[in-house]
C-alpha cells in the first residue's frame, strides 16, 4: 500500500471516493433529517469517521434537540469512533438525549460501550433504561448477559422488563435462561407474554402454561405467536390445543396452528397446509405453500395428498411442493 493510500486510510476515506465523502460532509452539515440519515449511512459504509468530529461538537449544544438528533445521526453513521462521544452523551441532563444515545449505541455495537450502559439500566426514567436495555441486546456477549440477568430479576416496570425478556431470548446463555423462566411467572401479563414467547425456542417448560393461555387470547396474532412457539418437540403434548386453531377465524392463526403441528409431525398440520395451498382461499394459499417450502413432507403422507399437492395449477406451487418433498 502507498503512503497516500495509508494516509487516507488512517483519516477514514479512500481517494477514490474522496469527493463524494466531501459531498456527503456537506449534506449532514446542512441536508434535512432524512438526506443527513441517508448520508450518514453511506459515510458509514465507506468506512469514514470524519462526520464524528461535526456531530460530537452539536453534543455541547445548549438545545437538548440538536444533542438528541447529534445522538441519532451518530448511530446512523454507525462507526466505532462515535462511541466514547455517544457514552458521554449517556450523562446527559435531558432523558431524551440519553435514550438517543443508548439507541445509537445499540446501532454502533461496541463492546466497550457495554459496561456504560449497564449503568444505564439503573436510570431513573424507565424510557432511557428500555433504550439501554434494547441497546445491550443488540450488541450480547457474556457481560451483557449477565448485567441484564441481574437487573431484570430487581426491575419494576413492565416496558423495560419486556424488553429484558426480548433481549435475554436472543442472547439464551445459561443465567439468560434462568432469568426468563423466573420472568415467565410475573404478574403482570405482557412480561409473561415476552418471556414464554423468547424461552420457547429454547423448549422452556416454564413458557407451557402462558403459551397454552396465550392460545385463549381474543387477539389473533397472539394465538398464532403461542401456535408457532408450541411447535417446539419439548411441547408435543399441547398438540391437541393447538389443533383446536385450525378452525380459528383468524387465517393467521390458522396457518400458524398447521405449522407448529406439522413441525411436529403431527399429521393434522401436514394434511391442513397441504388443502390449505391446494384449494384455500389467496392468503391461506401462499401462507400454507410458504410453510409447505420450509418443511420436508414425510414419505409416509398419503399419495392422494401428495398428488393434490403436486398437481396444483401453477408453476409457483409445484415449485414450493417440489422442495418440500425433497428427501
Amino acid at each position: 500500500m502507498s503512503v497516500a493510500l495509508l494516509l487516507a486510510a488512517l483519516a477514514g476515506s479512500d481517494p477514490a471516493h474522496a469527493d463524494e465523502v466531501d459531498d456527503l460532509l456537506q449534506i449532514v452539515e446542512r441536508g434535512s433529517s432524512g438526506e443527513r440519515s441517508r448520508a450518514l449511512a453511506r459515510l458509514g459504509f465507506l468506512g469514514s469517521d470524519r462526520p464524528v468530529a461535526i456531530l460530537s461538537r452539536r453534543l455541547d449544544d445548549a438545545d437538548a434537540d440538536v444533542r438528541a438528533g447529534a445522538c441519532r445521526d451518530l448511530g446512523d453513521l454507525g462507526r466505532p469512533a462515535a462511541t466514547p462521544h455517544l457514552v458521554r452523551a449517556l450523562g446527559d441532563d435531558d432523558p431524551a438525549v440519553r435514550g438517543e444515545a443508548a439507541v445509537a449505541l445499540g446501532a454502533v455495537r461496541d463492546r466497550r460501550a457495554v459496561e456504560p450502559l449497564a449503568r444505564v439500566l439503573r436510570d431513573d426514567e424507565p424510557r432511557v433504561r428500555r433504550s439501554a436495555t434494547v441497546a445491550l441486546g443488540r450488541i450480547g456477549g457474556p457481560a451483557t448477559e449477565r448485567a441484564l440477568s441481574t437487573r431484570a430479576l430487581e426491575e419494576t416496570d413492565a416496558e423495560v422488563l419486556v424488553a429484558a425478556a426480548e433481549a435475554l431470548g436472543r442472547i439464551a446463555g445459561r443465567s439468560a435462561l434462568a432469568t426468563l423462566r423466573t420472568l415467565a411467572a410475573s404478574r403482570d401479563a405482557g412480561v409473561r407474554r415476552a418471556a414464554a414467547l423468547a424461552l420457547s425456542p429454547h423448549g422452556g417448560p416454564a413458557a407451557l402454561p402462558v403459551l397454552l393461555e396465550l392460545l385463549r387470547s381474543d387477539d389473533g396474532p397472539s394465538r398464532s405467536r403461542s401456535a408457532l412457539a408450541l411447535a417446539h418437540p419439548a411441547y408435543r403434548a399441547s398438540a391437541d390445543r393447538i389443533a383446536d386453531l385450525l378452525s380459528d377465524a383468524s387465517p393467521e392463526a390458522r396457518v400458524a396452528a398447521g405449522s407448529a403441528l406439522a413441525a411436529q409431525s403431527d399429521s393434522r398440520g401436514l394434511r391442513f397446509l397441504v388443502a390449505g395451498a391446494h384449494a384455500g382461499p389467496e392468503e391461506i394459499r401462499f401462507a400454507c405453500a410458504e410453510a409447505l417450502d420450509r418443511m420436508h413432507v414425510p414419505e409416509d403422507l398419503s399419495d392422494d395428498l401428495m398428488r393434490h399437492l403436486l398437481d396444483f395449477p401453477t408453476t409457483e406451487w409445484d415449485r414450493l411442493a417440489a422442495r418440500a418433498g425433497r428427501p
